[in-house]
Order: C-alpha cells, then sequence, then structure tokens
C-alpha cells in the first residue's frame, strides 16, 4: 500500500509540476502591419498586462495606446505554461508567400527563462503562430480588440 501511495504522490508531483511553472519575466509582440491601409496594430503581452497600440503612416498620426488590462495571475500562468509548451524557437525567422498587399506580421517573443525569436511571416500563416493568436485572444476580453474578432 505504502509503494502505491508513493507511486501516486510521484505521479501528482511529475504532472502537477508544469501547470505550477513559476512565471518568470517574459515579453511577447505581436505587429500587425496593413499595408494597403496604412495601418499598423501592436499587441504587446508580459506578466502584468496586456497592451494594444495604433499607429499609421498618415500625415498626422501619432501611436496611440488603444486598449490595454491588467493580467489575472491565472491567466498569466497559463499563458506562461502555454509558451513553454509552444515550439516557437524552432521556426524560420521569415515565411512568406507571393503578393503585393504590403501585410506582415512580426512576433517577437523573449524572456527570463523561454527561448527569444522573432518570426516575420509576410501574406503566411503558420499553425504554430496561429495557436499563439488564439491564446492571446483568450486574453482579450473584449472582443472588438481581439486579433481574430469573429471567433
Amino acid at each position: 500500500m505504502r509503494k502505491f501511495m508513493a507511486f501516486i504522490i510521484g505521479l501528482g508531483l511529475l504532472f502537477g509540476c508544469n501547470s505550477n511553472l513559476p512565471v518568470r519575466n517574459f515579453n511577447v509582440e505581436i505587429r500587425h502591419f496593413y499595408g494597403a491601409e496604412g495601418y499598423t496594430l501592436l499587441y504587446k503581452i508580459n506578466q502584468d498586462s496586456l497592451s494594444l497600440r495604433y499607429n499609421c503612416d498618415f500625415e498626422d498620426c501619432n501611436d496611440t495606446l488603444i486598449y490595454q488590462i491588467p493580467l489575472s495571475q491565472e491567466s498569466v500562468l497559463d499563458f506562461y505554461s502555454f509558451l513553454n509548451e509552444l515550439k516557437y524557437d524552432t521556426l524560420k525567422s521569415n515565411y512568406e508567400t507571393d503578393g503585393f498587399d504590403g501585410r506582415f506580421t512580426d512576433v517577437k517573443i523573449s524572456g527570463d527563462s523561454i527561448p527569444s525569436k522573432s518570426i516575420r511571416l509576410v501574406r503566411y500563416q503558420h499553425e504554430t503562430i496561429e495557436k499563439l493568436l488564439d491564446n492571446v485572444d483568450i486574453l482579450i476580453p473584449d472582443k472588438k480588440y481581439r486579433l481574430y474578432q469573429s471567433k
């Protein structure tokens, strides 16, 4: 009976550790540039907050903070655990398909205990980055500020 209980406790420790990772400093930046429309949306996520900035190519346009929220400890832990499981560090730094619309997405991920990586997607969707974008949307309660407003 003792061996069985030790086995159960060992399993609990083994599988429970991933969900209780200590959250270290991290930063995720997702910059969507819409070339034909002439504007940029920049999402920044860290261990404290999520913000969305808007900027454009027009004459009297300024970089503007349009949305910012503090993140709960639970949502930060979930997102940080997701980042630790996401295999983004194996991706190439550039993905591109032919076209002339001027659209691209830059993703930068960095932190104290996660791999740093910069990825540019020019008219390209990558499954790993789509998972990241979906998880960012989960953090945003106001649907009009989500990356994918229809979800």
